[in-house]
């Protein structure tokens, strides 16, 4: 069963996977990506859990958590893996996503 904390670490593995192919990186290593995945979906399950929800962001580089294990997953902070002025809001029912500055939120998960 797909759950609220893969769907979201897996949109966020997949801005980087297609930015990555698009500034032809061959630095930033698949494996490094998947790991990126996976240990941001755990910690998603973790804090929703604990907290109900989440809230994760980019500006121009990763912001909190993203920025953390973007770090910790040896993919560095570089313009052009994050896609700018995004914000998720992550529940057990719900994850939307607001993908650029004046865009409106778009539901990408839903558990009714």
């Amino acid at each position: 069963m797909i759950t609220y904390s893969d769907v979201s670490a897996k949109w966020w593995a997949d801005q980087i996977r297609a930015n990555r192919k698009e500034a032809n990186r061959k630095t930033t290593k698949k494996c490094y990506i998947n790991e990126f995945e996976e240990l941001l979906a755990s910690t998603i399950q973790e804090t929703v859990n604990k907290n109900n929800s989440m809230y994760l962001s980019c500006e121009y580089s990763p912001i909190g958590v993203l920025h953390d294990i973007a770090i910790k997953c040896h993919l560095g902070l570089d313009l052009d893996l994050f896609p700018s002025k995004v914000k998720m809001n992550i529940s057990k029912t719900e994850v939307s996503v607001k993908a650029g500055y004046g865009e409106p939120f778009e539901k990408i998960f839903a558990n009714n």
